[in-house]
């Protein structure tokens, strides 16, 4: 018999796929969010799981963005006499 299920896919890079698989693995059964895991980039996630997962995911993008290094003006090593 065919089953149906309501749900949102998310898509995104390997690492932050794996990320919302280990936040889902940190959760009791009963609140657990992941429906299925289609592909190595795609998971179909349980619709009220939504709010809570943007606000992990920006979190987790925040801290894995790269961020160059501030330069001071005028300090550099070419501008010493």
């Amino acid at each position: 018999m065919v089953q149906a299920m309501k749900g949102v896919l998310l898509k995104g890079d390997i690492p932050l796929k794996e990320f919302v698989l280990s936040l889902n693995e940190s959760r009791i059964p009963s609140e657990k969010f992941v429906i299925a895991d289609l592909d190595e980039r795609t998971l179909l996630i349980q619709p009220q799981a939504k709010a809570f997962l943007e606000e992990k995911l920006q979190g987790f993008v925040e801290e894995n963005q790269y961020q160059p290094p501030l330069r001071s003006s005028g300090h550099s090593a070419g501008n010493r006499k």
